[in-house]
């Protein structure tokens, strides 16, 4: 394996990886491939001497319900000091976890688009506008919410955070209208505001982010192509 370099900023502590994917019954053949990928980048270059990590899953339905069972799980290893979340339909590079671990903070995570078209991004700034990683876009902005298909988390933030860590919420907008509080947003808004945590997200490694769809091709689609 050669020599394992540290990019723990010299912290001199172990780290221990708990990967959580809550999903349904299957996993997006992309993701597997880019899950497989991240496994072998953390087996040949660890991130420290003292390294070590683990996969859970939890499949069912209730996302919220998912996520919590899985921390819970996660926290049962006293060695777990970090917690990265992938979602079975999300693409990534192989060196995700070193990126976001280099920049040592206690949240940071990963824009990507919405499964639409036209595509639209699903972070927003603490002013609640929304985040949009550009092809020129570089390096970290604080964020109000994210969506949860690549994060990290340092342990201290559910330990310190009260439970329940997930939960959707229905808000009243007025004259009748309501708005579900998904609970990714419900996460990262608990967690700064009783715990202190802001959220950060990393414009480069984003760059490489994919939201993995299904997409149906019809006739009509090819009407532009057949004019020329």
């Amino acid at each position: 394996m050669g020599e394992v370099k540290d990019i723990t900023k010299g912290q001199g502590r172990p780290v221990g990886l708990a990967i959580l994917v809550p999903s349904m019954d299957s996993w997006d053949a992309d993701f597997c491939l880019s899950l497989l990928q991240l496994q072998r980048y953390l087996l040949y270059k660890p991130v420290c001497e003292d390294f070590d990590f683990m996969i859970i899953n939890e499949r069912g339905s209730l996302i919220a319900n998912q996520r919590e069972n899985m921390v819970l799980e996660a926290l049962k290893n006293e060695t777990v000091t970090h917690i990265l979340w992938l979602d079975s339909d999300m693409s990534f590079p192989p060196n995700l976890f070193h990126r976001l671990l280099s920049h040592d903070l206690p949240i940071v995570g990963c824009n990507y688009v919405k499964r639409t078209i036209p595509s639209f991004p699903n972070s927003r700034s603490t002013k609640g506008k929304v985040i949009s990683t550009s092809r020129e876009a570089r390096g970290l902005e604080e964020a109000d919410s994210a969506g949860f298909g690549a994060v990290l988390l340092k342990r201290e933030v559910v330990e310190h955070t009260p439970r329940p860590w997930f939960d959707t919420v229905w808000l009243d907008k007025g004259e009748g209208k309501f708005e579900m509080m998904g609970e990714d947003v419900f996460f990262f808004r608990k967690a700064r505001k009783i715990g202190g945590y802001p959220l950060f997200i990393d414009h480069s490694i984003s760059q490489k982010i994919g939201h993995v769809g299904t997409y149906t091709y019809e006739n009509w689609m090819c009407e532009a192509a057949l004019q020329e």
